[in-house]
């Protein structure tokens, strides 16, 4: 066998063995998943809440900027300084 047969015949060998491992692992994995979704999803609703609020703010500022540019452009055809 080459070098390089050697390295692929090892990575084998360690992939076997974690495939094993995580195999022997997997019921007390599986008890822990539904506790990992529940804070996945609080956490998932969390960051949405927030984007949503972020989102809500930089509208109002937008419409009002809006609003007070309207109100100016009004006034400057109307010919009042205000």
């Amino acid at each position: 066998m080459t070098q390089h047969e050697h390295k692929v015949v090892r990575l084998r060998v360690v992939a076997g063995l974690l495939g094993a491992l995580l195999l022997a692992g997997m019921p007390a994995a599986h008890a822990n998943l539904r506790r990992d979704a529940i804070h996945a999803g609080h956490a998932l609703g969390a960051a949405g809440r927030h984007i949503g609020h972020a989102a809500k703010r930089a509208g109002l500022t937008i419409g009002h900027a809006a609003k007070a540019g309207g109100i100016a452009f009004w006034h400057a055809i109307k010919g009042r300084n205000n």
